[in-house]
């Protein structure tokens, strides 16, 4: 079996790519001729180039593919237009050239984001009515929809809660916070669920052999907390203390936001700081029930969030992130 995986340089794309080769598969990647290569180096992957948003360079790519990982995706951009480029067009240009290609199976890898929030201590199940409240979420449900009504070539969707694990950039800021004594959280706050990167790339590759076609998949730990509690898990775990927590109201969090982008913008780098970002860290919570893939794609987290937090800060002290 052949695959194409998109997004391979990147954080999940890179684990995803390693586990594929482990497994027996061939695979080329899909990247931009600019893309920083180093998770890839010393691979056994064929490159193809191009971009997706574009359309440029996809009908070569699928050229003698089997199954298509499509991991890229957008996750700061500067406008609306950003996320509905990298997330939604980039999925559809894929997805119809796809059909063409005559892929036997497609594999998106969405969001949780892309059902929006859930009540504060409620895991909620994958039919629960969608309402995204961000950008990001809504340029992630669109591409979710666009493959259930164009339905041609058989998907399977994946739809991940925070991952972490080495090699991220998202939530290593948490971690830095709490190795610097600092919890901070915005307003009340938000209930979420985490994964490890490797549970999470388990479930992609058991989604793709074993999901129902047309179904969507959450994917997420069995520990559920507030984001405060994560924070104080982590430094109990790591010995920090004392612990600083500190609540920022979400008013002054949501106008330092607005500023933030605003300077994004007039120089055209996004930032991790915007309103967008604050909206879905002030929502009442992303919790969601992990029993459908059990069951369907049998599948379950086999990483706890103790060994993999520790794994994980080990990974960022010795390769100097922290």
């Amino acid at each position: 079996m052949k695959a194409l995986v998109t997004g391979a340089n990147g954080f999940v794309g890179s684990y995803l790519t390693e586990q594929l080769l482990s497994d027996g598969w061939n695979v080329r990647v899909f990247v931009r001729k600019t893309s920083n290569l180093r998770w890839l180096k010393g691979l056994s992957v064929e490159y193809a180039y191009g971009d997706l948003a574009k359309n440029d360079g996809i009908e070569e790519a699928l050229n003698g593919i089997d199954v298509v990982f499509h991991v890229a995706g957008v996750v700061r951009a500067l406008n609306r237009d950003g996320y509905i480029a990298g997330n939604y067009l980039s999925t559809k240009n894929l997805y119809v050239a796809s059909e063409k290609a005559g892929i036997k199976r497609f594999v998106l890898l969405s969001s949780r984001a892309a059902v929006g929030p859930s009540p504060p201590t409620t895991r909620i199940p994958e039919d629960y009515p969608a309402s995204p409240i961000s950008n990001y979420g809504i340029s992630k449900r669109m591409a979710e929809d666009f493959l259930r009504e164009r339905h041609t070539v058989p998907f399977v969707v994946l739809r991940p809660v925070a991952v972490y694990g080495p090699r991220d950039y998202g939530v290593y800021k948490f971690f830095q916070l709490i190795k610097n004594h600092l919890n901070i959280y915005i307003g009340k706050g938000t209930y979420v669920s985490m994964i490890h990167v490797l549970d999470l790339v388990d479930a992609i590759v058991k989604a793709a052999d074993k999901g129902r076609d047309g179904e969507a998949y959450f994917v997420c730990g069995e520990r559920d907390l507030h984001v405060r509690d994560w924070g104080v898990f982590l430094a109990e775990l790591l010995n920090i203390a004392p612990l600083l927590n500190i609540r920022i109201p979400k008013w002054i969090a949501m106008s330092t936001a607005y500023v933030a982008h605003f300077f994004a913008r007039m120089i055209g780098k996004p930032t991790f700081v915007n309103p967008d970002k604050i909206k879905e860290l002030t929502a009442t919570g992303w919790l969601c029930s992990n029993e459908k893939a059990k069951n369907e794609i049998e599948w379950r987290p086999n990483i706890d969030e103790k060994e993999g937090f520790l794994s994980t800060f080990e990974w960022y002290i010795r390769n100097g992130w922290l």
